[in-house]
């Protein structure tokens, strides 16, 4: 009776099922992983290079640097959190920033500031820029803006920068409607 109950309880761990079961299964599981990465890396490409995020990022820079307009050339992402830019600019500007224009843009996101509802780049680098600058008073009649739209408890609503650099850059300054 032992030899029969060993024989049965040996002959079950000795069949292809248990023997190769796990490590099958542990591959399957991998592949679904590499191809499920690879899948989510294309759609990044796609939304990155897309015309939506291009001017979700246009109106993003209009707000923060309070410019009526910004534009981008077009976006292509460079490397797994990278992108760049042949240009970018920012005009009719409301604040301190006259206008902006940038030539040859690179950028890089942080990935983890999407946790934390927002959009945020490590850096910008600007090859060649011109900005121009003019004296502004604070007006304390400035309208606040509109509540934010419903969707945003879902997705990133501010855009944010740790640091900008620039190699070759020209400062102007508009005073008394001036350059």
């Amino acid at each position: 009776m032992h030899n029969l109950l060993h024989d049965r309880i040996g002959a079950r761990g000795a069949t292809p099922r248990g023997r190769y079961f796990y490590p099958v299964a542990g591959g399957l599981i991998l592949l679904a992983l590499l191809v499920g990465l690879d899948l989510l890396n294309a759609y990044a490409t796609t939304v990155v290079q897309g015309d939506k995020f291009r001017a979700m990022l246009e109106k993003e820079t209009a707000k923060g640097m309070h410019f009526q307009a910004a534009h981008y050339a077009p976006i292509t992402r460079v490397g797994l959190f990278g992108m760049k830019s042949d240009s970018g600019a920012g005009e009719n500007g409301l604040k301190t920033i006259v206008s902006l224009t940038g030539r040859h843009v690179t950028g890089a996101f942080n990935p983890l500031g999407i946790f934390l509802k927002r959009w945020q780049l490590q850096y910008l680098h600007f090859d060649t820029g011109t900005v121009m600058l003019q004296k502004t008073e604070p007006n304390p009649n400035e309208p606040q803006p509109p509540g934010p739209p419903w969707y945003l408890f879902f997705w990133p609503d501010r855009v944010y920068l740790k640091d900008i650099q620039c190699d070759d850059a020209q400062v102007l300054f508009k005073l008394q409607d001036k350059e």
